[in-house]
């Protein structure tokens, strides 16, 4: 039986690593031809929900497991060996002053493993992406011909595509776990109990509970990925070349996160629990490509090819660095265990240190703000099922983009839901976020989405030692 579920777990790790890998371009934004593309957020339909809450989220018994990847100290928590994935579909009305454009997408989000080595200390691994490029946009100009003194119409169209996956490894400890426990079985407990000292007891009890709640963890990363850039200048006359650039990025490179948490609990199943996260600045190794050509277009009832007529500039894989900033945050949340849970959320991310091979770009330091909560519905134990999870959000986010000195900025609400399946500690999660980022003044753009999330998170006792064959 073991065997089997490992074999259908392999099959399932194939499937995601094969779709991350070809469904990288998650994004149809003009934004993302800045930096690195748009930052992938929020990273489970569970957060997403809930306005991307996720520093001080901390699983407990009766709501089912889900792997926090936005904050590894939660590693700890693990009770199931958890299988954890994430599918993403889009529809984003894009616009400026003069145009209104509709554009959708889809793509797989992440897949990640989680598993308890110890009562005390957890494990994880999985894969998600980081950035993402994907956009098309074309203005139309004019420029003079000094032989002929008139004026020819241009178009400029400007592409790209791809983006940063991240395949992470993290380990999560609860030094102090049980100790209460554990010093109950120790000599000095027994001599102070000889001594009949109960005040010293007392003492030492309240010390290591209040120990027990602290948890810490940490992500070792490795980011990979290509980013695709062109521009083209298209004259639409015989008389002419058209012209293009092709800037191509590749990236790679390691960088990790850390993570703490502190449990506070209260009587009737009460708690509160803080978490924070901290990410320095990263350095990554990369190669970049670029490419300028003069061609021609040659259209075909198959669509056409560019006939190239020259190559004016070829540069290969020149070596450079991109220096990703250092971010931190920190979180809060108050629930009761199995029945409902309420935070908020900061983060800041040092966008203005960004470099990517010597050149900086129209990146400025963001802040996002969030929060939200969810409460669970019906009794525990509905035909041997869990709980049906209401879940309710929103954000703010100054981001890290400043356009014609005007720093753009990201709002918006979630509402999603969490149904049991198969047995109590699975979930089929979905989630929508509407919002809106940026603006139309000063000739910018305005992206207004509708975000559907789709997550399943499986969990079962896995590697356990038999008792009966």
């Amino acid at each position: 039986m073991q065997i089997r579920r490992f074999n259908k777990f392999l099959f399932l790790v194939f499937i995601a690593i094969s779709s991350v890998a070809q469904a990288q371009t998650g994004t149809s934004s003009p934004y993302s031809r800045y930096g690195i593309g748009d930052l992938q957020t929020f990273s489970h339909a569970r957060n997403a929900g809930m306005g991307g809450l996720s520093f001080a989220l901390r699983e407990d018994s009766t709501i089912p497991d889900f792997i926090n990847f936005n904050n590894p100290a939660s590693y700890s928590a693990f009770k199931f060996t958890s299988f954890d994935a994430s599918i993403m579909g889009s529809y984003t009305s894009i616009k400026n002053s003069r145009n209104n454009e509709v554009a959708t997408n889809a793509s797989v989000q992440y897949f990640g493993f989680g598993f308890p080595v110890t009562k005390w200390w957890g494990g994880c691994f999985g894969l998600k992406p980081y950035s993402s490029i994907g956009y098309g946009m074309s203005d139309s100009s004019s420029v003079s011909d000094s032989l002929s003194g008139t004026s020819i119409p241009i178009k400029n169209v400007f592409s790209g595509k791809g983006g940063l996956n991240q395949f992470f490894i993290g380990s999560s400890v609860q030094p102090f776990k049980n100790s209460v426990a554990r010093f109950r079985r120790s000599e000095k407990y027994k001599a102070l109990l000889a001594e009949k000292d109960s005040m010293q007891i007392q003492k030492i009890e309240r010390r290591l509970r209040a120990a027990s709640g602290f948890s810490l963890g940490v992500n070792s990363c490795f980011l990979f990925g290509t980013l695709d850039r062109e521009r083209r200048i298209e004259y639409h006359n015989s008389s002419y070349f058209d012209f293009k650039q092709v800037n191509s990025s590749d990236l790679g490179g390691f960088y990790f996160n850390l993570g703490a948490q502190y449990s506070i609990a209260f009587k009737k199943k009460m708690s509160l629990v803080l978490g924070a996260v901290f990410t320095p600045n990263t350095t990554i190794k990369g190669s970049q490509t670029n490419l300028a050509e003069r061609f021609q277009r040659i259209e075909t009832q198959t669509g056409g090819y560019d006939n190239v007529k020259d190559t004016i500039k070829y540069e290969k894989s020149s070596q450079g660095t991109v220096t990703l900033p250092m971010s931190f945050g920190g979180g809060v949340v108050f629930k009761k265990a199995g029945s409902w849970q309420i935070g908020f959320d900061y983060l800041q991310q040092s966008w203005s240190n960004y470099r990517a091979f010597g050149q900086t770009d129209a990146l400025t330091d963001s802040r996002r703000f969030s929060g939200g909560g969810e409460i669970g519905i019906g009794k525990d134990k509905i035909l041997g099922r869990g709980k049906t999870v209401l879940r309710l959000g929103g954000y703010y986010t100054q981001t890290y983009l400043q356009l014609k000195n005007t720093q753009l900025v990201d709002y918006g609400i979630t509402f999603g839901v969490g149904f049991p399946i198969a047995r109590k500690s699975s979930m089929l999660n979905l989630a929508f976020e509407v919002g809106e980022r940026g603006t139309t003044a000063n000739d910018l753009i305005k992206e207004q989405y509708v975000n559907m999330r789709i997550g399943f998170t499986f969990n079962d006792k896995w590697f356990l030692k038999r008792k009966y064959d």
